[in-house]
Order: structure tokens, then sequence, then C-alpha cells
């Protein structure tokens, strides 16, 4: 089951995301031109840039018996003896799952990959061998290959690692090689049998989705797709989606920053044809997050100013892939009250994720993870955690692997449940 696995790339977060997840504000009413966009004006940039992105893999029929080396330095953690932390998840099934996480390097700070498989739902993880790649460390960090930030299989053996790096494993990562681009790689989303490579690249005065495709068919070689998705003059994309493998959606905001328009760019027969959804729901505050699942149903997340552990929310749900939006729940606070009110107060709003039409979870920032399981119109928390509770963190889920199995975490525990998120177990990570 493939929908619920692709909820969980919201890990992979290009630098401007990341802003908009901590910087809310007011999205304003996609401007009609923007429906009528198309590439023409850009075609001669994009053209370069699609030919330079194409990967040149090395020979995967021979893979490499070396461990992947860096000229950094990543070991066991020296100072500082905490278990690794948790950050991507990539679920093949609800039973099959690799894990990258953060490890010490030698100088006792958080910086060095760490990866792990599960074959039994995130119960028990095995730790595979050090990469010696490092996760990013801020914005500078942005064109390095040797900084990955995602994870992403599409079998056993086949996998990735991204953002904004691209690494490639043929032998269930035990080793790791990477793959030549031109530009840095926002993510890498799986579905049905091929799997898709996400950029935000340079063209005209603005920056465009560049897509590249990767198979069986043509032994996982990524090749440009024929048709990209169109530009939006003065909206940077930011997130893929992928709920089924002829159904993506592109997610655009204001690239001067977290305030302004944003919109969605969505394809109905695997990135053949393109085009700008309908306007996107007037929300008094500022867009947070988009989810999918299926080929109809997205939700959108709104989140305003921050108080002290406070923020007035908003989920907006549609059910027939954008073109009408209906407010589900909301929470309101002092000066800018709700309609609904059945969201908490408590906690930033940066993520939500489906794992059915009808079960959501918000992953709230400084804050516990709650889930509806009605569709959103109640909510409860769902996942006890002492940090949670008292602000100094947050609990988050990485993603689900089917309607049953998910993976969830904070800085230091983590949790897997397999009945859907009613309940959750904690387990631990092999250092």
């Amino acid at each position: 089951m493939r929908p619920p696995k692709n909820t969980a790339q919201f890990d992979c977060y290009h630098p401007k995301m990341r802003a908009t997840l901590i910087v809310v504000a007011g999205l304003a009413l996609l401007a009609g031109s923007c429906g009528g966009s198309t590439r023409a004006n850009v075609q001669s940039t994009r053209q370069t840039t699609a030919e330079a992105a194409t990967v040149k893999p090395g020979d995967v029929s021979t893979p490499s018996s070396e461990p992947t080396t860096s000229t950094r330095a990543c070991g066991q953690p020296g100072s500082d003896e905490r278990a690794p932390i948790a950050q991507s998840v990539s679920f093949i099934d609800g039973r099959n799952a690799f894990l990258l996480g953060r490890q010490g390097n030698r100088a006792g700070v958080f910086e060095c990959a760490y990866l792990a498989r599960t074959t039994d739902g995130g119960r028990t993880w095995t730790k595979l061998p050090d990469t010696g790649l490092m996760l990013p460390r801020g914005e500078s960090a942005v064109q390095d290959s040797g900084t990955v930030s995602g994870i992403e299989f599409a079998t056993p053996q086949r996998g990735w690692l991204y953002g904004p790096g691209l690494w490639a494993t043929h032998n269930g990562g035990l080793t790791w090689q990477l793959e030549s681009r031109a530009s840095a790689v926002n993510s890498v989303v799986v579905s049905g049998d091929d799997g898709w490579a996400f950029e935000s690249v340079p063209c005209g005065s603005g920056r465009c989705a560049e897509i590249s495709v990767a198979s069986e068919a043509n032994a996982w070689q990524w090749k440009p797709l024929s048709a990209q998705p169109p530009a939006i003059p003065g909206l940077e994309p930011v997130k893929l989606l992928r709920p089924t493998s002829r159904h993506a959606l592109i997610s655009f905001v204001d690239s001067r920053g977290a305030f302004g328009n944003g919109a969605l760019v969505a394809t109905e027969d695997g990135g053949v044809t393109w085009a700008v959804t309908g306007a996107l729901p007037r929300g008094r505050l500022g867009l947070t997050d988009v989810a999918a699942f299926g080929e109809h149903d997205i939700w959108l997340t709104y989140g305003g100013q921050p108080a002290t552990i406070m923020q007035a929310k908003e989920i907006f749900h549609s059910d027939d892939g954008g073109e009408a939006w209906q407010l589900i729940a909301d929470a309101g606070i002092a000066g800018n009250g709700g309609q609904l009110n059945n969201l908490p107060v408590s906690g930033y709003i940066p993520r939500i994720t489906i794992s059915s039409p009808t079960a959501l979870f918000l992953s709230l920032g400084r804050s516990t993870l709650h889930a509806s399981f009605d569709g959103g119109r109640t909510w409860a928390p769902v996942i006890d955690d002492e940090g949670a509770r008292g602000g100094a963190d947050s609990v988050q889920v990485l993603g689900f692997g089917d309607a049953l199995h998910g993976f969830a975490t904070s800085s230091s525990v983590r949790w897997v449940t397999a009945d859907g998120g009613h309940t959750w177990l904690r387990v631990t990570l092999p250092g």
C-alpha cells in the first residue's frame, strides 16, 4: 500500500519550506494570471538545466565493495552519548522500512548520518554501516553533495539519500554511491514502480520545479520528465507529493519569503500534462503544509503568528483535487478566534500526515502528537511525552507504511504503531 508512504516526505525540507514552517503568515488568494501560466517564457533556460541535470550514474551492475568515505570526521559519539536522533523514515510496506538519523561525530556534535533498517514494522532496528555522510547544518550546505537530509527506498535493495546531495544504494544500504547532478535535490518520492527526483532550479528571473524519473525499466537511471510543471511567476516550488503513480502535486510559495501567495500544480496522468489547480482557500493565517491521499483528497494547514507555545490554526480539506475547499478544523487565540475551535491551542502546526482519508495526524511543534480518526472533526493527543508536554520538545510522525504501521519521534524517544496510530510503543535504535 503506497499512498501513506509519501506522507513522510516532508522531512526533506528545502530551506524555503523550512522557513515557511517556522515563520507563518497570511496566504493570499492565488492571482488569476497564475492559472494560465506556461513555461514558454523560460523554456530556453529550462532546456539547459534539464540537460545538465541528467544523472550519469556509475556502473550499477558491478557494485563497489568499499564503504562510502568522507573527508570529515564521522564516527562514534564522543562527549555526547545520547542515542541517535531519527530524522527521516522510508517505508517500503508495513513491515520493511529504512531510517536516516543523526549521530555524533568525534567532537560530540550530532551531524553525521546514521542509517538503520527494520523488517518488523519498527519494533526492532538493525544499524547499517556508517556512510561518512553528513546532515546539512544551515543554508551554507545547500549545494554540498556530501550532505543529506532524507531517505527513500523503492525496493528492499534500491534506495536513495537526498537533500541536497543524491546518493544511491542497490544493496540495501550497505554501500552508497554519489549520483552526479547539476543542482540540489529537494526530495525523492517513490510511487508505484518508479521514483521521481524533485529539484527547485533557476529559470528566468525565478525558480521552476524540475522532475527526473527513474525506474527498473530504465535500470534506475535518472532522466528528466518529458513534460515539466509550469512556472508560476513570483512563486517557488517547495514540496512534491505523489499519492498515486498517476497523480502528483507540487506546492509553491512566495519566493520572497513566508508571506504572500501560494499555489498547487497537479498532474493526473503521470506527468504528461500539468495544470495549476483552483484557487487556494483564503485562510486568515499562513500556509504551513500540504498533504494528499489517493486521487482527489488534499489537506492544507495554516498557522498564525505563534504566542508562547500557542498558535491559531486552520485545516482545509478538498475531496475534488483542489477545486473546492472546506474548513474542517481550527483553533483561535486571543484576538484571532476560530470558527470550529476543535484543534488544540497549544503547539505550532508545521505538519500534517495522512494514513487514510479518516486518520489524520498533526505533528505539533513544542507539543505532542495529536490525531483525528473521524476525518478531522475531533482531535486528541495519542502520545504522552513529558518533554513535549513541558514545551521543550516536539513529537512528529515521520511516516506510515500502510494504514496500520507508522513511526514517530521526538529528539530523544521513538515510537511505532501497528494499529493505525491509536496506540504507540516506545522503541530504541542501536548505537
